[in-house]
């Protein structure tokens, strides 16, 4: 479909323009390789204090549905390496 633009830019654009997430980009001469992310996304704290208002990220929400899912040997035995 000729000017359908696909990517994650068109994605993230109305989410942008609202002030819930935002964009950082490192500069052509930091960039580490040419298949390596160089665009990062992350929340603002306006929509960490709308997912706080909403308890969307309160653990007790996703308790029976995490305790539902499987997982693989790897991962559970990832899940109980002691962390420092």
């Amino acid at each position: 479909m000729e000017g359908v633009d696909h990517g994650l830019d068109s994605t993230i654009a109305l989410p942008g323009e609202t002030g819930v997430v935002t964009s950082a980009e490192l500069p052509a001469g930091k960039r580490l390789g040419r298949d390596l992310s160089y665009k990062f996304y992350s929340i603002t704290e306006r929509a960490c204090d709308l997912l706080d208002r909403s308890d969307v990220l309160d653990k007790g929400v996703w308790r029976d549905t995490y305790t539902q899912v499987k997982k693989s040997e790897d991962i559970e035995r990832y899940e109980e390496v002691t962390r420092l």
